[in-house]
């Protein structure tokens, strides 16, 4: 869990770096949410290459709106395998 909401975390402070309207957004991932496929996947292509890709499948906020979903369990574990195999040349989560 802990990895985890580091890899939000960090994505979330290298985006904002990037750009600073999501910085100055009161909510960032909605911000980024907005930004069309071409526009986030140039966003995702200036991280660091020690931060991980996520999309927005994969922000904390997802899975809050989702943890009362019957098969909550699953969805946890598929997020993080997605995540692993997204980012799979950095590191495995």
């Amino acid at each position: 869990m802990f990895l985890y909401k580091f890899l939000n975390d960090k994505f979330a402070y290298e985006v904002k770096q990037i750009d600073k309207k999501i910085a100055q957004a009161d909510q960032w991932e909605t911000a980024l949410k907005a930004y069309g496929p071409s526009d986030y996947e140039m966003i995702l292509m200036q991280l660091s290459e020690s931060t991980a890709r996520l999309q927005p499948e994969h922000y904390i906020s997802y899975l809050f709106e989702n943890q009362n979903q019957a098969r909550f369990a699953e969805l946890f574990d598929h997020t993080l395998l997605e995540i692993a195999r997204v980012n799979n040349d950095i590191f495995s989560v």
